[in-house]
């Protein structure tokens, strides 16, 4: 595991002991290194499948976080590289689509230029990880899907409250 790039959590089972831990994994977040773009491996997304799911963040070039994402019914490796599908089209690469539209004003559909641009304009930026580590017990339930689910709602409110930081997403 790459640990500039991946933050492992504890599941928790109730959103009380979720909001008690977020102060904590905020931070944590925050002091992760992440892997630029252009570093970024395939087997650098590669977990173990019981820490495959999670939370990921694209943070700028000046440490701003500009996009939160989910993993929950995918893994990482199936759900990032999504986010780079360059065919005009695509449905899945709502980073790069969304980075089109905001940053370079985009309107309309998006052409393979047009997703080939904003590829080229973040490969720069960071990627970072937070995998909760889910007890084999519970795989991906429901409660874990809910817990994910809430983490990233949190993690998309809590960047876009902070001044000068605009979230892509939601």
């Amino acid at each position: 595991m790459n640990q500039n790039l991946v933050i492992k959590i504890p599941y928790v089972a109730t959103d009380a002991d979720l909001i008690k831990n977020l102060p904590s994994w905020v931070a944590k977040v925050k002091a992760l290194p992440g892997v630029k773009i252009r570093d970024l491996k395939l087997t650098d997304l590669v977990l173990p499948a019981n820490q495959c799911n999670g939370i990921y963040f694209f943070v700028s070039p000046n440490d701003s976080v500009v996009y939160v994402g989910k993993a929950s019914s995918r893994c990482f490796v199936e759900r990032l590289g999504g986010h780079f599908d360059l065919r005009a089209g695509n449905w899945f690469s709502s980073f790069l689509r969304a980075y089109a539209r905001i940053v370079n004003g985009v309107v309309g559909d998006l052409s393979s230029e047009d997703y080939e641009k904003s590829y080229n304009d973040i490969l720069d930026y960071k990627l970072k990880i937070l995998a909760i580590d889910i007890p084999a017990n519970q795989t991906l339930s429901a409660a874990v899907k809910h817990t994910i689910a809430m983490l990233e709602r949190f993690f998309v409110k809590h960047y876009k409250s902070q001044h000068g930081i605009i979230v892509l997403n939601r």
